[in-house]
Parts: structure tokens; C-alpha cells; sequence
């Protein structure tokens, strides 16, 4: 998202260097940008309505959901440790405590530009474990991990959860399947 006009540099000849006809240009591109940038905002403002307007809509179906997940054990565990960014992070002590969680809520906040809950300026987000980074409060810009759970992980966990119902079919599955569709397709070639 562009910045407001009253923040944006206006663009300015220090060295008075330049002719006046392309003073006059630059002055035309700067207020073209300041058209453009004022378009912008109100596309982001457009833009955060439609979003609110849609998770009021999900939300009913994201609480039904959540309750079925409680009754799947180890769902949530699973698909942190499915994640291939996440499950960098968990340590075997974690893993072992993650064992209990059997909940996770993403709360889409009413203001959408607001961000999340954690908020310290003082914080990197490298070398974190995983429940280090849960007591840990970063700026919204920074917090890679809440950024993955909150868009790729929360809209759609169940892809997480199956991956490890993928990895228990073994090459010797896979292989006897290939087979298989050579068989059928030697068996069309005779026919034919």
C-alpha cells in the first residue's frame, strides 16, 4: 500500500541544477503520483471492506470446523510439525507439549490494518523455538511465524494434517501403482 500523500517526499531540485522545462515535468509527475497515490488508498479502503465483508462470512464456517478438529487427535500438533517452516522451530520438549494442544483460533481483528497482538519493537524473530515465539511479542512487519500461521496454515490446516497421510504411502506403493498403469496400458494396446 502506497504511503499518504502528506508522507510521501515531494520531490525537490536541491542542487538547481535542473532547466526549468524539466522542473515543470517533475512538478506534472508529482502531482500525477499524488492522484495516483490518493486512488490507492481508497482502492486499500475498498479493498478492507470486501475482506471485513468476507470473514464475517467465514467466521461460522471457521467455528464449525473448529469444533470438528477438537474430536481429530494430535490434529493441531500435526500440522505444526507438517509445516515446513513451523516445524523448524519446534524443539522435542515443545513437540512433546504440543501433544496437548487441541485448539487454535485465528481472531481477524475488525480494523484489518491493525495487525496482531504482537507488538515489541525490540524483538528479532530469529533463533526463536516455536513457544519462545509465543511469549515473545514482535512488531506485525516482522513476525514471519504469525504471518504463516494467520495466511498459509489457518485458511487451510487440513493440507497440513493429510501430509502425513501422503508419507505413509511408501515408494513400494507408488511403484506397484506405476505398474499397475503400465499393465492397463499394455493390456489396451493388445486389445487393439
Amino acid at each position: 500500500m502506497s504511503e499518504p500523500m502528506s508522507k510521501r517526499a515531494k520531490i525537490e531540485d536541491p542542487s538547481g541544477d535542473l532547466p526549468e522545462s524539466a522542473k515543470a515535468i517533475l512538478k506534472e509527475i508529482d502531482d500525477i503520483q499524488s492522484q495516483l497515490d490518493t486512488l490507492s488508498e481508497k482502492a486499500s479502503e475498498e479493498i478492507i471492506k470486501v475482506e471485513q465483508k468476507y470473514n464475517l462470512q467465514r467466521k461460522p464456517h471457521m467455528e464449525k470446523r473448529s469444533k470438528l478438529i477438537k474430536d481429530l487427535p494430535n490434529f493441531w500438533p500435526t500440522v505444526f510439525l507438517n509445516h515446513p517452516q513451523i516445524a523448524n522451530l519446534i524443539n522435542e520438549l515443545e513437540e512433546k507439549a504440543l501433544e496437548s494442544l487441541t485448539s487454535v483460533e485465528v481472531e481477524e481483528s475488525e480494523d484489518i490494518k491493525s495487525g496482531y497482538k504482537h507488538l515489541d519493537d525490540d524483538e528479532a524473530e530469529s533463533g526463536l523455538t516455536f513457544f519462545q515465539w509465543l511469549c515473545t511479542e514482535l512488531e506485525p512487519g516482522v513476525d514471519d511465524i504469525a504471518e504463516v500461521i494467520k495466511d498459509d496454515i489457518w485458511p487451510n490446516p487440513l493440507q497440513y494434517f493429510l501430509v502425513s497421510e501422503m508419507e505413509d504411502l511408501t515408494d513400494d506403493d507408488l511403484d506397484e501403482a506405476d505398474d499397475d498403469d503400465d499393465l492397463e496400458e499394455v493390456d489396451e494396446d493388445y486389445e487393439a
